[in-house]
């Protein structure tokens, strides 16, 4: 937390201290009560994004933005549960308001698993969440436009120049879908970004300085539309899925750690009542996002269960089963493979591949972005077009670390 004005997704587990259950951390830093201190309001779910993001406008919306030092914002405890009482008015530095959004102990959950399915993404249409849940891509896009609008007041709060803002709005888990070559679970983020997409367009289009960029660093998978000797998509079985891989995969290796008397020894033993019960486990498990193996429409054949089943048994002795990695986690990447067959969505790999990405821009220097271009120009382009010194950034981002350049002699 160096000043950045907002920062909002999951990983709240690595702000909690290690007292707390479900830390990711290994010392007693409570980062979120730090942020606290450092003037940031926080959330924890959707309901509390939009009040505090409502503070910040009522606070800085008619210019009463006082100047001073950090103080302290809407303060958190170690548990992650925020401090009672009002959103305390935030002290408007150099950096302006601040707001951190946490909402999940490590990523952000699927869409398809938010919503049960794809069916609310139909006809350019968005979803509703409940109040506590993890915000939609959008809400913490539109979250982060509103901060960073009351941010460009000027430092000292007795004008209304202009100092504009860089923001990074990532869906990831776009990413992570295409490594368990889950192509509902991919179609669930695409939609996503694309409604955050749209709103960008929007708010771009409604200035005469603001540049638009989409793309991606790399693309993953290698997905292609037809496989398994089938010229063609089946649409279909693609929107019908209800559940990730990854929700799958979480959900029978829970269901095996919930059989009374399981142990390693029992899940070791190899023998046919192990077989037979992580058998049904795991046919319940698909049918219930709607790939039922039972149905000849899933292609799940008798010996794709019987793999899945010996994963799912590793999966339970050694713990790695749903959280993204790249090519690891094999139980959810088998079921990724097993669950698409009836999509026919092809893939080639569960890493990274070379083929070329996309690129879109909208609005003021859009035209720089035509044509082919090395990866790394992308980042330059916009360099250029926000007139900004690198080294100068990197000087000042390093100062408010309290780091040294070895350059320096430090």
């Amino acid at each position: 937390l160096v000043g950045v004005n907002v920062l909002v997704g999951g990983g709240v587990a690595r702000f909690w201290n290690s007292s707390v259950v479900g830390s990711a951390r290994e010392d007693t830093l409570d980062l979120l009560a730090f942020a606290g201190n450092r003037g940031y309001e926080i959330a924890l779910n959707a309901d509390e994004l939009r009040a505090r993001v409502e503070g910040l406008v009522a606070q800085g919306g008619d210019g009463g933005l006082g100047a001073g030092t950090d103080s302290a914002g809407s303060g958190a405890t170690g548990s992650g549960a925020p401090s009672a009482g009002t959103t305390h008015p935030f002290v408007h530095t150099a950096n302006g308001p601040r707001l951190l959004g946490l909402f999940a102990p490590s990523h952000l959950p699927y869409e398809i698993d938010v919503h049960g399915g794809l069916a609310g993404f139909r006809d350019g249409q968005t979803p509703p969440r409940d109040e506590t849940d993890a915000p939609s891509l959008t809400e913490m896009l539109e979250a982060a436009l509103r901060t960073l609008d009351i941010a460009n007041w000027s430092a000292t709060g007795a004008t209304t120049e202009d100092h504009g803002f860089v923001l990074v709005v990532e869906a990831g888990r776009i990413d992570h879908a295409a490594h368990a070559n889950d192509a509902s679970a991919v179609l669930g983020e695409i939609c996503a970004y694309d409604r955050a997409f749209v709103r960008a367009i929007q708010y771009a289009s409604e200035r005469d300085d603001t540049l638009v960029v989409a793309t991606s660093d790399h693309d993953t998978g290698g997905l292609s539309v037809g496989c398994c000797d089938v010229y063609g998509m089946n649409v279909p079985e693609l929107t019908k899925v209800t559940q990730s891989a990854e929700g799958v995969a979480g959900g029978i290796v829970e269901a095996i750690f919930n059989l009374p008397g399981v142990n390693n020894t029992w899940l070791n033993s190899s023998s046919a009542q192990v077989t037979l019960v992580v058998t049904d486990i795991v046919t319940e498990a698909l049918a219930s996002a709607n790939r039922d193996p039972r149905d000849s429409s899933s292609l799940i054949t008798e010996s794709d269960i019987a793999s899945l089943v010996s994963l799912a048994i590793v999966a339970a002795l050694t713990g790695e089963y749903a959280t993204h990695t790249y090519e690891g986690y094999a139980l959810l990447n088998e079921i990724g493979e097993k669950m698409n067959q009836a999509t026919g969505v092809g893939w080639t790999s569960n890493a990274h591949t070379g083929v070329d990405v996309p690129v879109f821009a909208f609005g003021v220097g859009a035209e720089k972005f035509r044509g082919s271009k090395r990866n790394s120009d992308i980042g330059k382009l916009m360099i250029d077009l926000i007139q900004v010194d690198p080294e100068r950034g990197y000087q000042v981002f390093r100062d408010r670390i309290g780091l040294r350049d070895p350059s320096d002699g430090g």
